[in-house]
């Protein structure tokens, strides 16, 4: 028995974890698989209950989707795997818990230079899910080097969003994101800048150090309660992988475990601490 009858068989007998099905559909598709066997497989990686139960995270969806989108297959085929994981995407965006529902939220991109290869892919994939996930109605993307950009991205998917969104390059200037906030008086209750710099190090160049001040101008004339996490994807280690800084949750590096930490701290900041307790040594 070969191992896509094993895949069939347990995907019909609904035995099939969510997992292993997002895993073993490259292998699936090139062995060959039936169009029966295949709605199974679209109806259940599209099945909300089972991705946000599988905890998994949408930069693993994404993953499984590089892996089979340029294999040599009947486009229809294809077209319907898309779909399931444009859908399965959307879904995983739960499982990042950075939101709350009802919650606005400003996605700042860093599109500098240094930003090319994971670190925007990541930035990308996020900002794509939760632009979903939120409702446009709730969800504003900026992306900004020297200048700030706000990103419609219409009725695009999430696949399409990652990878049709173009970065240019350039060098980083947080005003500029800033600036528009507050010049356009956009009040939101989450401030997510996705960027390879640390807020505070030695080694900071330009005006980085201007970030808390416009933060403090933003608090100031739009909205107080503004929650703020400044998260260097980049992290080439020393730094702690998350804290609260005056303020601003600064994270680290770019980890499935910072993402689960992250929401916690916003709401308790001594999550950290205690989840490291809580681990049996």
């Amino acid at each position: 028995e070969k191992a896509s009858d094993a895949f069939e068989d347990m995907l019909r007998e609904n035995r099939l974890g969510y997992m292993a099905a997002v895993k073993n559909i490259r292998n699936a598709l090139q062995t060959g698989i039936s169009d029966e066997v295949l709605d199974l497989w679209c109806d259940l990686i599209s099945n909300r209950q089972r991705a946000t139960r599988s905890r998994m995270l949408p930069f693993r969806i994404y993953d499984a989707w590089t892996a089979v989108k340029d294999l040599p297959l009947d486009h229809f085929k294809l077209q319907k795997v898309k779909g399931a994981f444009n859908r399965a995407l959307i879904h995983t965006a739960e499982n990042l818990d950075m939101y709350s529902h009802g919650d606005k939220v400003a996605l700042v991109l860093d599109e500098s230079g240094s930003m090319y290869g994971d670190p925007w892919k990541n930035a990308i994939i996020l900002a794509a899910v939760m632009y979903h996930a939120l409702g446009k109605e709730n969800c504003v993307v900026y992306k900004f080097s020297h200048g700030c950009t706000k990103l419609d991205f219409g009725t695009q998917s999430p696949i399409d969003i990652i990878e049709h969104t173009s970065h240019g390059g350039g060098a980083t200037y947080f005003e500029a994101p800033m600036n528009e906030l507050i010049r356009t008086h956009t009040k939101v209750d989450k401030l997510i800048i996705l960027t390879d710099m640390q807020l505070y190090s030695d080694y900071s160049w330009g005006d980085i150090d201007s970030f808390p001040k416009y933060l403090t101008q933003y608090k100031r004339s739009v909205n107080p309660g503004v929650m703020t996490l400044f998260w260097d994807l980049q992290g080439y280690g020393g730094a702690t992988p998350a804290e609260l800084k005056n303020d601003i949750l600064l994270a680290s590096g770019f980890s499935d475990k910072l993402l689960s930490v992250i929401p916690k701290i916003w709401v308790n900041p001594d999550a950290l601490v205690e989840e490291i307790e809580a681990v049996e040594l």
